[in-house]
């Protein structure tokens, strides 16, 4: 017979208290996604590469219109924040 447990998703505002608190560290890649922390895999040379390549193609295609954000964390939700590398435009905030 199967237990069915109850999750509580937790909000942008826990996240970073943890993280202050030195709950979640800066290298242990975790990242909030829709309310459940997910452990990232290490980034590898190859994604590097192409996070690199991407982030130059979104600057010039974007120039003057809007602002790519490559390696910075940015909020998609109030239940989601995820790492660094995750590519935005600027368009999404």
């Amino acid at each position: 017979m199967a237990v069915q447990l109850e999750q509580r998703l937790m909000t942008v505002e826990e996240y970073h208290k943890m993280a202050e608190a030195g709950i979640l560290k800066e290298e242990g890649r975790v990242e909030l996604l829709e309310g459940k922390t997910i452990n990232m895999s290490p980034i590898g040379s190859r994604h590097a590469a192409c996070v690199e390549k991407i982030d130059e193609l979104l600057k010039r295609a974007l120039s003057g219109k809007a602002m790519a954000r490559t390696q910075n964390p940015h909020l998609m939700l109030f239940s989601s924040l995820p790492a660094k590398e995750t590519p935005a435009t600027g368009l999404q905030t």
